[in-house]
């Protein structure tokens, strides 16, 4: 049986995306809701529907810089990230305490530790593997795989056990590899039960023939402490 000769890279990278975005409209002489509640990193979207509005900040959590000048709204959404915890305080520059507005945030949950995410040669396959610590509310773990262009497309979903506190292992063969590229990357992708999303560093093998495969160190991991 024919093998591949790849050499394992492992790139140190991660995009974290675990955050929502709520909107928040001004119409009527209020803001809609008027107090909302979201977690850390979430965004705040306001829009106009009606009227002459503006969004002006009074007091926030410790380490939260007010923004100087009120912003106008208008149909065109302005977005607000807040990734401090606290209390945020704001009203409508134009008519003051009659447009309150209290924005709780709380301190982020993160639905996934990653342990581990490694992969080893099984012939001509990938056998990828990793180890979460703790699991909150996850869905599902989808794979990605992308070649020499960096486009990654999925290749495979796995079940996710949703909530745990103990190391829990995973494991997916792949056994349909590309043939045209010098390299390939896997990174993959945890899903929570509010389709959030994050995903781990990317790992990849670099192709020096086609003839035999052999990754190193065999098998090999990244970490995300």
């Amino acid at each position: 049986m024919k093998k591949l000769n790849i050499a394992l890279i492992i790139a140190f990278f991660c995009i974290k995306s675990f955050c929502a975005t709520v909107s928040i409209t001004t119409t009527n002489f209020a803001f809609n809701p008027a107090t909302v509640t979201i977690s850390a990193g979430d965004v705040v979207s306001f829009t106009n529907i009606a009227g002459f509005h503006n969004v002006q900040w009074l007091s926030g959590p410790a380490g939260f810089s007010l923004p100087a000048t009120s912003a106008i709204l208008s149909s065109t959404p302005i977005d607000y990230t807040l990734t401090t915890a606290g209390t945020y305080t704001l009203q409508c520059g134009v008519h003051l305490t009659s447009m309150p507005l209290t924005i709780i945030v709380q301190p982020a949950i993160q639905p996934i530790k990653l342990k581990s995410f490694s992969i080893a040669n099984i012939d001509e396959s990938y056998l990828l593997k990793w180890v979460t610590e703790t699991e909150t509310n996850v869905s599902n773990f989808v794979l990605e795989r992308a070649e020499d262009n960096l486009i990654f497309k999925q290749i495979a979903a796995v079940n996710a056990k949703g909530n745990s506190s103990e190391l829990s292992n995973y494991e997916f063969e792949d056994i349909n590899l590309p043939r045209n590229s010098t390299i390939i990357y896997y990174r993959l992708k945890s899903v929570d039960l509010d389709a959030k999303y994050e995903y781990s560093p990317i790992i990849s093998a670099k192709i020096f023939s086609k003839l035999e495969m052999k990754v190193y160190p065999n098998p090999s991991s990244s970490i995300v402490m």
